[in-house]
C-alpha cells in the first residue's frame, strides 16, 4: 500500500475530537500531523450556487507546511441531509508527501477513478484502519472513463499548457478533469504533480494557487479572476519544429501613376514658353484703394448702434437671472438646512430613548421619531418598535415559538450579552429567556414534566454561559429529584450494571458469539445477551451457551418441512458423535459443526443456506491451532461468567428504577454538549426572547 493520508469531514451529531459536533471531522488517519488536520479542516469549506445547485469539487492542492510538503486530493460534494435535517455535504481528503507522489499515476486520474472515495458517512466516529488506506490496485481502468458529449477547451497547445479559468455549467466538473487527466499524460512523467487545479472555485477559494480551474457564472466569487494566459512549460526546441515557408511567386509588375504621366510630361517640356506682361498679368496687378464716403460712414454707425442694444439686452437678461437664482439657491439652502436639523435632533432623541432603556413612557414620541427616520431609509428604528409592542403583548403565543431581537439593540461585553430595557416597563419580559436562536433551537431536555424548564433559571434581559450552565444544572437537579431518592445500593448497583454491559458488548472476543443469531435469521430478541431499547437484559432461561447453541439449531430445524432436516434427528446423531457427550461451550460448538456437516438438504436453496450457516459457525469455533483452540475455549466460559454476573446486576433492580438511571445518564451527556456549544454561541449575532415554558425544549428522551 502506499503512505498516504485520509481525513473525512461532514456534518454529524458527534465528531472525532471530543466536544465536536456539527460540520467537524468523523474519520481520519491516526498519524495525521496537527498541523496538516489544521490545513484539511479550513479546506473543507462548501457552499451551493445562487439556484440551490451544488457542484462537485475535484481538487489538487501542492501545500507547504512545518511538517513537509504534501500534495491534497480533495474531493468535495452534497450529501442529503444530516442529523438535523439540514443540506449537508461531504469532504474527503487524501494526502501524499511530495516524496511518496513521486510514480503515482496522475492526480486527476485518481481524483476520477480511485474507490475509496466516500460518497457518504453514516457510521460512529473513528480513526481509519490500515486497510482502508490508499492502494493502486483500488483505481479503475483510464480507458474504462465515459466519452464525454461537450468538447472542453483544450488546455494546452503545440507550445505547451497555459494557465486557463473554465466557464462551466453545472454536471460538467468530471468532463473538465478527465480532460485535464489526459492533458497531464502528455507532459513529461516528473512534471505530472507539478500542477494544481480545481474543477470550481469557491467564494473561499484563492484562484492564484491553481493552474486550471473551472468557473461557474451561477456562483458569485468575492474576487477577480485573471484569466490571462502564460506558458507554463517551455517546449523543447525539438518537440516544435520549424514550419517550411513556401517560396512565394514575384508579383507582376504594373505602370505606375508616375509612369503613366511620363509621355505627357516629356511633350510639356518640349513645347514653347509664351511670357505674358506684367501689366496684363492680374495675379502681379494691385488693387487701387476705394475712397471712404458718406454711404460707408452710415452703415458702420448702424451696424455699431445695433450691436450696442444687444449687448445691452444680453446684460439686462444676465443680471435678471443670476438674481432669480441666488433667491432659490437661499431658499432651497434654507430649507436643507432645516431639514439637516431636524434629522440630527431626531437621531439625538432616539439614541436618548435607547440610552433610557426604551421606556414606555417615551414610546409615544419614539413612534413619531422610527416614523420620521423610516422616511429617510433608517429602519432599525421601526423594527425596535415592533419589538417593544410584542412585549407589551400579555401572554402571547407569539413567543413560545421565539421572538427575534432587533440586531442594534443588543450589547456585547465579553463573554456578557445583554438587552438594554427596563424590565419593570415590560412585564412580559419575566417569562422570557433571552437566548442565541441556534442554541435555542437545539435545547431539547424537558419532559414537560415539573415547573422548572432547562432556562427557567436564566435571566430575562441576559446571557452569559456562567447563567446557563447554572439554569441547565438546576433543571437536572429538579429532573433528577427521583432518581436521587434511590437507595444508594441501588444507585450503586445500576452504575456497576452499565460499565458491565459496555465491557461485555464492546469485547471484540465474544463479537462472533454475539452477533451469531443474525445468520439464522433471529431478531435481537435471540441473542445470547438480548437486550431491549434501554440497555436493559432480558432474563431467559438459558444461561449456559451449551445449550443456547443447541436450541439455536434445533429452532431453525423446525422451520423447514424436508424430511431430512428433523431437528430431533439431528440432536440424536449429534448426541453419539465420537460416544462421548459434550460438556464445554466448546466442546459443544465442535460437535454441532460436525452433525451439521451430516446435514443432505432435498432443496437445492436450503442447502446454499446450511452451508453459510456451518462457514460462520466454522468461523466461530474451530481453529486449526491447538494454541488458538485452547484460548477460543476460555473465551466462551468467561463469556458464560460474564452474562451470569451481569445477570445477578440486573436482579438487584427494578425496570422502573433502570429507567431513571437511563434518562439521568442521557441528560448528563446532553447538558455537558449544550454547555460546549454555548461557548460559540455567545458571539452570534442572531438572538430571540423565548417563553422559559415553550414547547420547543421538550424532547423524546427514554
Amino acid at each position: 500500500m502506499i503512505d498516504s493520508l485520509q481525513y473525512i469531514h461532514t456534518s454529524a451529531k458527534r465528531g472525532l475530537e471530543p466536544g465536536k459536533s456539527g460540520f467537524c471531522c468523523v474519520a481520519r488517519d491516526r498519524d495525521l500531523p496537527p498541523d496538516l488536520i489544521s490545513e484539511l479542516e479550513s479546506q473543507s469549506r462548501y457552499t451551493q450556487d445562487s439556484e440551490g445547485g451544488s457542484p462537485l469539487i475535484l481538487r489538487h492542492r501542492i501545500v507547504t507546511l512545518r511538517s513537509g510538503t504534501y500534495h491534497i486530493l480533495s474531493r468535495i460534494h452534497e450529501s442529503g441531509a444530516d442529523y438535523s435535517k439540514r443540506n449537508n455535504h461531504l469532504s474527503h481528503h487524501l494526502a501524499f508527501r511530495a516524496e511518496d507522489a513521486i510514480g503515482l499515476p496522475n492526480p486527476a486520474a485518481i481524483l476520477l477513478n480511485w474507490r475509496g472515495w466516500r460518497k457518504s458517512w453514516d457510521e460512529p466516529p473513528r480513526i481509519l484502519e490500515a486497510f482502508e488506506k490508499f492502494d493502486l490496485q483500488d483505481l479503475e481502468s483510464s480507458w474504462a472513463a465515459p466519452q464525454h458529449p461537450r468538447p472542453i477547451e483544450a488546455a494546452a497547445d503545440a507550445a505547451g499548457a497555459f494557465t486557463k479559468v473554465y466557464n462551466l455549467s453545472l454536471s460538467e466538473e468530471r468532463p473538465l478533469v478527465d480532460h485535464l487527466r489526459r492533458t497531464i499524460n502528455s507532459f513529461p512523467a516528473d512534471q505530472r504533480w507539478s500542477y494544481s487545479f480545481t474543477s470550481c472555485l469557491l467564494p473561499t477559494d484563492q484562484p492564484q494557487d491553481y493552474v486550471w480551474c473551472g468557473r461557474m457564472s451561477k456562483l458569485p466569487l468575492p474576487y477577480e479572476v485573471d484569466t490571462t494566459s502564460r506558458h507554463i512549460l517551455k517546449p523543447s526546441k525539438s518537440s516544435t519544429p520549424a514550419t517550411p515557408v513556401a517560396d512565394k511567386p514575384e508579383p507582376i509588375a504594373t505602370p505606375s501613376a508616375e509612369a503613366k504621366s511620363a509621355p505627357a510630361s516629356a511633350m510639356l517640356k518640349k513645347a514653347p514658353t509664351v511670357e505674358i506682361p506684367e501689366e496684363f498679368d492680374h495675379k502681379r496687378v494691385k488693387r487701387p484703394r476705394r475712397p471712404i464716403g458718406q454711404k460707408e460712414v452710415s452703415r458702420s454707425i448702424n451696424i455699431a448702434i445695433v450691436g450696442g442694444g444687444l449687448v445691452c439686452i444680453i446684460l439686462v437678461l444676465f443680471f435678471v437671472k443670476s438674481q432669480k437664482g441666488s433667491s432659490v439657491a437661499k431658499t432651497r439652502h434654507a430649507e436643507t438646512t432645516t431639514h439637516v436639523e431636524s434629522l440630527q435632533d431626531r437621531l439625538e432623541a432616539w439614541q436618548s430613548f435607547a440610552e433610557a432603556g426604551y421606556p414606555i413612557e417615551g414610546l409615544p414620541d419614539a413612534r413619531e421619531t422610527a416614523a420620521f427616520l423610516a422616511k429617510v431609509g433608517e429602519d432599525h428604528p421601526t423594527y425596535v418598535i415592533q419589538f417593544l409592542d410584542s412585549l407589551l403583548v400579555k401572554d402571547s403565543a407569539e413567543f413560545d415559538k421565539g421572538v427575534a431581537v432587533p440586531r442594534r439593540m443588543i450589547k456585547f461585553n465579553g463573554s456578557e450579552v445583554t438587552l438594554p430595557i427596563v424590565q419593570t416597563d415590560y412585564p412580559e419580559l419575566r417569562r422570557l429567556a433571552f437566548l442565541p436562536n441556534s442554541l435555542a433551537t437545539e435545547i431539547d431536555l424537558w419532559s414537560g414534566q415539573g415547573l422548572l424548564s432547562p432556562v427557567s433559571a436564566m435571566p430575562n434581559t441576559s446571557f452569559s454561559i456562567e447563567s446557563f450552565q447554572g439554569s441547565l444544572q438546576a433543571f437536572a437537579l429538579n429532573a433528577d429529584s427521583d432518581y436521587q431518592r434511590l437507595a444508594d445500593e441501588t444507585l450503586q448497583v445500576l452504575r456497576d450494571y452499565d460499565e458491565k454491559r459496555l465491557s461485555i458488548v464492546e469485547n471484540k472476543r465474544f463479537e462472533e458469539v454475539l452477533e451469531l443469531y443474525r445468520v439464522f435469521d433471529q431478531p435481537d430478541l435471540r441473542s445470547y445477551l438480548p437486550f431491549d431499547e434501554s440497555g436493559l437484559l432480558l432474563l431467559d432461561q438459558q444461561p449456559s451457551l451449551a445449550d443456547y447453541l443447541k436450541d439455536l439449531i434445533s429452532k431453525h430445524l423446525a422451520r423447514y418441512s424436508d424430511p431430512k432436516l428433523d431437528p430431533d434427528a439431528f440432536l440424536a446423531a449429534y448426541a453419539h458423535l465420537g460416544g462421548n457427550t459434550p460438556e464445554s461451550p466448546l466442546e459443544v460448538a465442535t460437535a454441532l459443526y460436525q452433525a451439521m456437516g451430516k446435514l443432505q438438504p432435498t432443496s437445492r436453496t436450503a442447502a446454499s443456506h446450511w452451508k453459510n450457516i456451518r462457514i460462520r459457525w466454522q468461523y466461530a469455533f474451530i481453529r486449526s491451532d491447538l494454541m488458538e483452540q485452547t484460548i477460543l475455549g476460555y473465551t466462551l466460559e468467561g463469556l458464560e461468567r460474564e452474562k451470569a454476573a451481569l445477570t445477578s446486576l440486573r436482579q438487584q433492580f427494578t425496570k422502573d428504577q433502570f429507567q431513571l438511571h437511563v434518562e439521568s445518564r442521557n441528560r448528563i451527556q446532553r447538558i455537558a454538549e449544550l454547555t460546549e456549544q454555548s461557548h460559540y454561541a455567545v458571539s452570534e449575532k442572531d438572538w430571540i426572547v423565548i417563553s422559559k415554558q415553550s414547547p420547543n425544549f421538550r424532547s423524546d428522551l427514554p
